[in-house]
């Protein structure tokens, strides 16, 4: 990805965390409800669902977002698209 554009800084901490998540955060944000894991299991291969697991865990923490709430007003379902609010 081209990064000329960024700072130093932001470099540095592009695709990372400010801080390290504490246990009850990445206990939120990797809970995978229903949907996740029929989202999950469309994959192909274990180590395709896996991969699929981590990205929405990583998504969630990456944007705020716990499943069945909200934190900082990012709306609740992981991110992904496609998901209806109904399909909580």
């Amino acid at each position: 990805m081209p990064a000329e554009f960024l700072s130093a800084e932001q470099r540095a901490a592009y695709a990372s965390f400010a801080e390290m998540p504490s246990l009850s955060d990445l206990e939120k944000f990797f809970f995978l409800d229903d949907f996740d894991r029929n989202v999950i299991a469309q994959s192909r291969a274990d180590s395709h669902r896996l991969g699929v697991a981590v990205q929405i865990g990583r998504d969630r923490a990456l944007q705020g977002v716990v499943p069945g709430g909200s934190a900082g007003g990012a709306v609740a379902g992981g991110g992904l698209s496609g998901r209806a609010a109904g399909d909580r």
